[in-house]
């Protein structure tokens, strides 16, 4: 079973991966 701060890393990283994937998005439609 993962622990607590396997899972805490894991939201974190999928987090910023969403958000710089976003970011990009919203790059490409803007440009």
């Amino acid at each position: 079973m993962a622990t607590f701060v396997q899972l805490h890393d894991f939201v974190e990283l999928t987090a910023i991966y969403v958000l710089d994937h976003a970011k990009q998005t919203l790059t490409n439609f803007n440009s």
